[in-house]
């Protein structure tokens, strides 16, 4: 006997199997589609949030689009210093950290980040942090604590001092309250007779505004990108450190083992290109800023010899006062700053005078660095 099915449930059955072959597709290899969510507290015309979302794009066409991102910039998501929590707990998927804001939740990394007065060219610093973090055991097994995979670090130009006083009657920081990114700083500011402050960048247009600082230690970029050009009357030449070994590139960790390894090998990729564009904006924006600066008036002072002396002091004592301080956080400390010091010298023989276009770096990062991590 024969029964003729009815429509109804031949178009159920239509259906039914369409989700099961859409639900096939989606646990296939190679098929992993989602949206993810990355923080950054800068504001979008950062040097950094723009690399960041140039990184992100780089990774969705990658992906074929399989992985999209939405950018949460200028602190909607998570501060610099919450960002390693906001990651942790899943409020975001990825995002840029700021380890001087997190000493105690990463002291191996911060650590590194304290070496920022050997910084003479960013190009140099931020290739050496990546393959000394990438190297580092407990460095990494800091990040995986707070279930952060790291990818990659960069690093500004050289700091200068960038103040509301045009110094007329000469270069004097005594009693002055100037911003500081970390505890290095810090100390040789109050070398120079200052006042450390320590707080996030992006608040320091309001504290110059307010009267609450005088003078901002960072990259000449910053007096356009976090307007402190508006506020400042001179800068005072002499490079203070920088900012490196930051985690610019990271990755929920948990999730990215669940990633395809194309997926895995899209976000590698990426993060040398995303290097490059960080380093370079901030050469490019540097040397934009200072032209536009000196036009409307600003003053560019050189040191005086007085202040390169000091300088020079605290370079030479720098090994010993950090390994000091790192007893009982940091595993073996004088190791891991040789370590450092040992990849700046590699990458400045790497680099040497060249005037690297920025593919050409991006070409270098992925030979010496990135075409050897496996995804």
């Amino acid at each position: 006997m024969h029964f003729e099915v009815p429509r109804a449930r031949t178009a159920f059955h239509r259906c039914i199997a369409s989700l099961g072959l859409l639900a096939a597709l989606a646990a296939a290899p190679g098929v992993h589609a989602k949206e993810y969510n990355y923080a950054t507290y800068l504001p979008p015309q950062h040097p950094t949030t723009k690399a960041l979302n140039t990184f992100l794009e780089d990774v969705s066409k990658a992906t074929g689009g399989a992985m999209t991102f939405k950018m949460h910039d200028s602190a909607t998501l998570a501060t610099g210093k919450s960002t390693i929590t906001a990651i942790k707990n899943g409020l975001t998927d990825g995002g840029a950290m700021m380890t001087v804001y997190n000493p105690t939740e990463v002291p191996a990394n911060a650590f590194l980040n304290e070496m920022n007065f050997h910084v003479d060219d960013a190009r140099v610093a931020a290739a050496a942090a990546t393959e000394t973090i990438l190297d580092c055991e407990q460095c990494l097994e800091e990040f995986r604590k707070y279930n952060v995979h790291y990818l990659g670090s960069y690093s500004t130009t050289p700091y200068k001092v960038m103040c509301k006083s045009d110094f007329s009657g000469g270069i004097d920081f005594t009693g002055m309250r100037i911003r500081v990114p970390g505890s290095e700083q810090g100390a040789w500011v109050k070398e120079v007779g200052g006042i450390p402050v320590t707080m996030e960048n992006s608040e320091a247009y309001q504290a110059m505004q307010r009267n609450q600082l005088d003078c901002v230690l960072g990259p000449i970029a910053w007096m356009k990108v976090l307007s402190l050009g508006e506020l400042t009357g001179a800068v005072v030449d002499i490079p203070i450190g920088s900012y490196f070994a930051g985690s610019l590139f990271n990755f929920n960790e948990r999730e990215y083992k669940t990633l395809p390894r194309e997926h895995r090998k899209a976000l590698i990729d990426a993060t040398a290109t995303g290097i490059a564009n960080a380093v370079y904006n901030y050469i490019d924006e540097d040397a934009e800023v200072a032209k536009s600066a000196r036009e409307r008036g600003v003053k560019f002072l050189k040191p005086t010899e007085k202040l390169v002396s000091q300088r020079a002091a605290f370079l030479e004592g720098q090994k010993a006062r950090l390994i000091e301080k790192a007893k009982g956080k940091v595993k073996n400390p004088e190791a891991l700053f040789d370590s450092l010091l040992r990849n700046m010298e590699r990458w400045r023989g790497l680099i040497g005078e060249q005037e690297l276009t920025r593919e050409q770096y991006v070409a270098l990062l992925r030979r010496e660095i990135f075409d050897k991590i496996e995804p």
